[in-house]
């Protein structure tokens, strides 16, 4: 890969994909492993060029999915029978939300208290050995913490990996460039091999 000096200045997400192209390799990769051992629905929080990707794993898997997003431009029609897509906030998607999930991305509201939010009702309805993906965690310059960029995320991800219920991996060069923060749910009971 050609690494490219950019400014810290005008520094944007469609500016990196350019640069980068989609990104989104590592959670493309690991939806297929995940899915074949933890087979429940999977749930989008920020529908882009990660939806396709989701709905792929989803209909081969034959799990229901759900994307989530308030931007009218981004929620178009569902990408097969069983995607449903809910225009609106994440606040009042899961007021609605009565599934068991097995892979959960969050890429809306880059907030800490949003994410955070987010995060915390869809790790209740995670299961053991489920993930939590996270975008914008590991922004490649200060510049992009402003409320335009990544904001403050990135310390949801600082809180997490000092969590023992769970297990932490953040991959800084991927989705964007802007980091990807992957989040196993540690099982309560795992067989002695695994512990």
């Amino acid at each position: 890969m050609r690494i490219i000096p950019v400014s810290q200045k005008g520094f944007h997400k469609e500016h990196l994909n350019r640069i980068y192209g989609a990104g989104w390799v590592i959670m493309d990769r690991l939806a297929e492993v995940i899915l074949t051992h933890r087979r429940e629905c999977i749930v989008e929080i920020g529908m882009g060029a990660s939806t396709a990707i989701l709905a792929k794993h989803a209909k081969i898997a034959k799990v229901k999915l759900y994307s989530c997003d308030n931007n009218p431009r981004k929620t178009g029609k569902p990408l097969f029978n069983g995607h449903t897509i809910y225009k609106g906030k994440s606040f009042d998607f899961i007021k609605t939300f009565k599934d068991t999930t097995a892979l959960v991305l969050i890429d809306a509201c880059h907030a800490y208290g949003v994410a955070k939010l987010e995060f915390d009702f869809f790790f209740t309805r995670l299961l053991e050995g489920g993930v939590i993906f996270l975008h914008d965690t590991a922004p490649p310059t200060e510049a992009l913490l402003d409320p335009k960029g990544c904001h403050d995320v990135y310390r949801l991800r600082q809180d997490l990996e000092k969590r023992t219920d769970l297990d932490c991996f953040t991959w800084p060069y991927t989705a964007l460039n802007m980091g990807l923060t992957m989040v196993i749910k540690k099982e309560k009971d795992p067989p002695y091999w695994r512990q």
